[in-house]
């Protein structure tokens, strides 16, 4: 998140900034989108551990195991199996949608600054 932020300021230029407004502005904007990144992708993360994209992997694994698995023995793994071995090993999101929400929040309060210079 913090090198996300850092390349959006430097990016949107808020290292050199002429003004004190316009720096906030930019400082703003660097955390803002950091903390979007990072809310997303823990929706992403949570999708996937949700199974939604299980089906996708399943097929696209069976997929690659047809091409380089010999014995057909090992490419016996059901759908069911595959959804269960997944499930078991959920990873755990909510900090990542809390950092996000910190970086929106931060955002959020140089958006104020920038408003009150």
């Amino acid at each position: 998140g913090a090198v996300i932020s850092l390349l959006v300021m430097w990016g949107r230029g808020a290292f050199s900034a002429q003004t004190a407004q316009e720096a906030m502005r930019y400082i703003s904007d660097g955390f803002f989108v950091a903390g979007v990144v990072l809310a997303g992708m823990a929706g992403l993360a949570y999708c996937g551990n949700e199974g939604t994209f299980d089906m996708l992997f399943f097929g696209i694994k069976q997929l690659v195991r047809s091409f380089t698995v010999r014995d057909m023995t090992q490419r016996k793994e059901s759908f069911y199996d595959y959804r269960k071995k997944k499930q078991a090993a959920k990873k755990p999101v909510l900090y990542i949608l809390i950092t996000g929400g910190c970086f929106i929040l931060a955002g959020g309060l140089f958006l104020g600054l920038f408003y009150a210079v």
